[in-house]
């Protein structure tokens, strides 16, 4: 997540907008073998996952980072990672399973 400025508005005034990374692995580096060698679950510095904003009506979602094996295999940003023949797991960077890249909020809307 980052606070990020928008561009200038109809008075030439820049607003701020908290945004949010999309969700799913950022490198092969996220991605990890499990269940005896032929899953892949993600997780690591470039595994970004959802969490609920509390409160938020309708229902947002925050980016975190997921830090350690969560999960079924064939849940979540699990599904970021692929299975590679010859037992290693890739990063599918054009995944779409989980949360897109997303404003929160608008500062002056």
């Amino acid at each position: 997540q980052a606070m990020k400025y928008t561009d200038k508005d109809a008075y030439g005034l820049y607003n701020i907008q908290c945004w949010a990374k999309k969700t799913g692995c950022e490198s092969n580096d996220d991605c990890h073998i499990g269940g005896g060698g032929s899953v892949c679950y993600a997780y690591g510095t470039g595994a970004f996952d959802q969490e609920t904003i509390e409160g938020t009506n309708p229902v947002q979602y925050k980016t975190v980072i997921r830090g350690n094996e969560q999960g079924s295999y064939s849940s979540g940003i699990n599904n970021s990672c692929y299975y590679h023949f010859g037992v290693y797991c890739n990063c599918h960077h054009d995944w779409s399973g989980g949360q897109p890249n997303r404003h929160i909020w608008i500062s002056g809307e």
